[in-house]
């Protein structure tokens, strides 16, 4: 039955089936959210599987995250390794570990603590971590805030 503006604060594992509008999961187990939802989100402190077309789809996880099919502004702060696959656009990663970003990107930043491997063609990329630095590909608008060794390749504008 469709539902609008379903969500669960339950500790126990939720399983959420069915059409749903803005389907919400806030449970500190394991969620099962499956069949097509508009803005999904899992906040939950255990593993998610998210399956079936999504869009604004996020993990905040502390765990790992598993996000496949096409999403649109995917995100992943979470603090263990995360697997992206599929288009992405505003695709970011402030992970406190290493990242790596393929497939066009547009926007795409990196403000981890750790070295960041970006590749691609890139609009606006910035790099303000602490560690060095690899840029490559065409940038506009590229700017290195970092306290260490910078190194910045290809024609740039305003740098």
């Amino acid at each position: 039955m469709p539902s609008v503006h379903r969500q669960n604060n339950s500790d126990e594992p939720s399983n959420l089936e069915g059409p749903s509008v803005h389907r919400q999961n806030n449970s500190d187990g394991p969620s099962n959210l499956e069949g097509p939802s508009v803005h999904r989100q899992n906040n939950s402190d255990g593993p998610s599987s998210l399956e079936g077309p999504s869009v604004h789809r996020q993990n905040n996880s502390d765990g790992p995250s598993s996000l496949e099919g096409p999403s649109v502004h995917r995100q992943n702060n979470s603090d263990g390794p995360s697997n992206l696959e599929g288009p992405s656009v505003h695709r970011q990663n402030n992970s406190d570990g290493p990242s790596s970003l393929e497939g066009p990107s547009v926007h795409r930043q990196n403000n981890s603590d750790g070295p960041s491997n970006l590749e691609g063609p890139s609009v606006h990329r910035q790099n303000n971590s602490d560690g060095p630095s690899s840029l490559e590909g065409p940038s506009v608008h590229r700017q290195n805030n970092s306290d260490g060794p910078s190194n910045l390749d290809s024609p740039s504008v305003n740098r």
